[in-house]
């Protein structure tokens, strides 16, 4: 059986459970999707609201590292950001995430950062 799904934020629930993305009781884990024949996980790195400029650059980074340091083994993983406030203002960053593997990124969640606003925010792009 195949298996491909788009969103999953098992990433953020193990960097603040200090779990195992290999291996644990939330929604997916490598050992989980490795029964499938082939599966591909999109994997969000979520910037809850809450952080902003080098705080939300710090929570993509302390994310991506538990992402670096998985073996997929057949798993093919794609990495996304959910919330584009980790950018920090500094459009050079959308080459840095691009380089650390960054496929798919939405602008906010539901406040606003400094590139837009999200469906609890007035604002626009």
């Amino acid at each position: 059986m195949k298996y491909f799904d788009l969103h999953c934020d098992t990433l953020c629930k193990c960097v603040d459970k200090e779990a195992s993305l290999d291996k644990n009781n939330f929604h997916i884990d490598i050992d989980r999707l490795s029964r499938f024949d082939k599966a591909t996980q999109v994997f969000a790195c979520f910037i809850d609201d809450k952080y902003s400029g080098e705080f939300a650059t710090k929570r993509f980074y302390d994310l991506l590292d538990v992402y670096n340091n998985t073996d997929f083994r057949n798993v093919t993983p794609m990495l996304s950001i959910e919330n584009l406030s980790c950018l920090n203002g500094d459009l050079e960053n959308v080459q840095k995430f691009k380089q650390c593997g960054v496929k798919i990124a939405s602008l906010t969640w539901n406040g606003e950062n400094k590139i837009a606003g999200g469906v609890n925010s007035e604002s626009g792009l």
